[in-house]
């Protein structure tokens, strides 16, 4: 994860959000409701794994208070990555192996790209399989070199 951050909304904005789902005006919303909530505020990057990482186990069948929820949410913007930024990281590594800098990959550069970004390096069939299906979204013939824009939008997207 990179060290960019969320930018927490302004205090406002969150108790107004928070306010739209204390529908009882009870000043607690269910749990379940949280994610719906979170979204509502920009925080679409969380997946449902890591809503209930940062939740402690005995709070999914209580309900969320507002405190509860700033507190979660400065907890939120120390985690997730700014929105845009494993954009801008795959644009820097693909540029960076863009070895004659035309703006398109070679195989073997989208390969060097790739297995600088990997934890562990794609295995040659796996390499290929990733290359074809990369082709086919972009429709570029076999040996035409990949599009930096369009190798981005493949990677986002799949």
């Amino acid at each position: 994860m990179s060290d960019i951050r969320v930018t927490v909304p302004p205090l406002d904005e969150l108790k107004e959000a928070f306010a739209k789902f204390d529908t009882e005006s009870s000043g607690a919303i269910p749990v379940h409701d949280l994610g719906a909530l979170l979204r509502s505020v920009g925080v679409v990057e969380l997946k449902e794994d890591d809503l209930q990482a940062l939740i402690s186990e005995e709070m999914f069948d209580k309900n969320f208070d507002l405190p509860e929820f700033l507190a979660l949410m400065v907890e939120i913007g120390h985690t997730l990555p700014a929105p845009g930024t494993e954009k801008k990281e795959l644009r820097k590594a693909f540029k960076a192996a863009d070895s004659d800098k035309d703006g398109y990959l070679t195989p073997d550069e989208l390969r060097q790209a790739m297995d600088g970004m990997a934890a562990e390096p794609l295995g040659d069939d796996e390499f290929q399989v990733m290359l074809d299906e990369c082709r086919r979204d972009a429709e570029i013939e076999e040996g035409e070199p990949i599009k930096i824009d369009a190798a981005v939008r493949f990677f986002l997207t799949s």
